[in-house]
């Protein structure tokens, strides 16, 4: 079962668009249309932040959250169909973080927004560039074999 209380645990960062990859996305059965979706995500290392932190987004099955589950699929999936969220794992894309407050308590809340063409380019630049890392590790690694 999804925690909701997950996302208070997201550190406080400034607000505004980072890009972030997926790296893990959970879902929960629920009575309505979509299912309850948990997404783990970690940010980009340009930005010099900690890389163990993992930011958690929730989105609730509601009538009103069908954008809400277009603009996640569409930032990751990016000729994506909704209800495959298993594909967006390990898939790059741009987010919305802003502080919000619940309780007293501070936290950073991420948005899943639209995509446009620039943004779509860097991110296809970030993802050609780690696949570059992954095949250079991997030469490296059958040359000292």
């Amino acid at each position: 079962m999804i925690d909701n209380s997950i996302i208070y645990n997201n550190p406080i960062i400034p607000n505004g668009f980072y890009y972030a990859k997926v790296i893990e996305a959970e879902a929960e059965p629920s009575d309505y249309l979509f299912p309850k979706l948990l997404i783990k995500l970690i940010l980009h290392h340009s930005y010099n932040l900690p890389e163990n932190i993992v930011f958690s987004a929730i989105i609730h099955p509601t009538h009103m959250s069908y954008w809400h589950y277009k603009n996640f699929f569409h930032t990751f999936l990016w000729d994506g169909y909704i209800g495959e969220h298993e594909k967006t794992v390990g898939q790059w894309g741009s987010v919305k973080i802003q502080k919000s407050m619940y309780d007293e308590n501070g936290y950073s809340s991420v948005r899943f927004v639209y995509q446009p063409r620039l943004i779509r380019i860097e991110t296809y630049r970030i993802m050609k560039a780690e696949k570059e890392v992954e095949t250079d590790n991997l030469r490296a690694c059958l040359i000292s074999i």
